[in-house]
């Protein structure tokens, strides 16, 4: 067996026919271990986009009108969010076959 930051190289490479045809608890490691850049790729592009709306939105309407529902500007990240990490999971669920 190899040493840990091996291991973490492996994990790390891109998707060869090798680490497909992995176990399935390699197979969720391998995902596992790119969702944390996942979710920072989305929060930033997320972030950009709500500051674009809240300053492209208000310059395209009259003053005192909301482009977006506040309480969407609020929640919606986070709904965003959520379903992101759903879609993500739903990539070592078809690569094991579980479904």
């Amino acid at each position: 067996m190899g040493s840990l930051s091996e291991t973490m190289e492996r994990l790390l490479e891109w998707p060869t026919d090798f680490a497909t045809s992995g176990t399935r608890k390699e197979i969720i490691a391998w995902w596992e271990s790119r969702r944390f850049r996942f979710n920072l790729y989305v929060g930033v592009v997320g972030a950009i986009t709500w500051v674009l709306v809240m300053t492209a939105g208000s310059a395209a309407v009259k003053s005192g009108v909301d482009f977006e529902e506040p309480f969407a500007m609020i929640i919606g990240p986070f709904v965003y969010g959520f379903f992101a990490n759903i879609c993500f999971t739903f990539g070592w669920v078809a690569d094991t076959g579980f479904l």
